[in-house]
């Protein structure tokens, strides 16, 4: 078995956080780089993405050693709200 990474409910809160912020990042990349030499472009690029990757590999193993914290359920539960479609009363 691998040792997660993430060691307490804390540490996978900001590791959250810098998740939302990496996939920010990634989303408007393009606009914020006019004028870089392509493959600049291409390097940065590809390593926000894979740190990116990488966050999410933590995450998901934190979920996985940890299915009942709290902090894991309340982000699961927030996740699905925004996926499932709304039922009208």
């Amino acid at each position: 078995m691998t040792d997660t990474k993430i060691k307490n409910a804390h540490e996978y809160k900001v590791t959250l956080e810098w998740l939302s912020r990496c996939q920010s990042i990634v989303d408007d990349f393009d606009d914020q780089q006019e004028g870089v030499h392509p493959l600049l472009l291409k390097a940065r690029r590809g390593s926000m993405e894979y740190r990116l990757k990488k966050l999410q590999e933590e995450v998901d193993e934190y979920e996985r050693h940890n299915p009942n914290d709290p902090s894991v359920l309340m982000h699961k539960a927030c996740r699905y709200s925004k996926v499932l479609p709304k039922v009208a009363g």
